[in-house]
């Protein structure tokens, strides 16, 4: 089953879980929605401007439980956080989906390699 989802560059269920939760945070906040004042509240930008690279990425909470850390709020932080920025500038969404896309096909790749 996994070589065909690595032939065919079919996205497996935690990949896609992985696009459509960052595809959220992409329209919420770069794409200046309605949703960005509230996504704000919780998910705060690093304000530090050597480690912030232009306001890209974001404050990582303090969560000590293991089901904190599997909270759709923290991890929707820490996947954000490791886009390379090339991606998160990307000026449409359907630009950020296919960067996202090719750029999750090519994790999975270097994990089977």
């Amino acid at each position: 089953m996994l070589e065909l989802f690595k032939n065919a560059d079919i996205l497996s269920v935690s990949e896609r879980k992985t696009l459509y939760l960052l595809k959220f945070n992409y329209n919420a906040v770069v794409m200046n929605s309605n949703l960005k004042s509230m996504i704000e509240v919780y998910m705060q930008r690093v304000t530090d401007s050597a480690k912030s690279r232009k306001g890209l990425r974001f404050e990582v909470p303090r969560m000590n439980s293991t089901a904190e850390q599997k909270s759709p709020h923290y991890l929707a932080i820490m996947q954000w956080n490791k886009l390379p920025d090339s991606i998160k500038k990307a000026e449409k969404i359907i630009e950020f989906d296919s960067a996202l896309r090719q750029y999750l096909i090519l994790q999975r790749n270097d994990i089977f390699a």
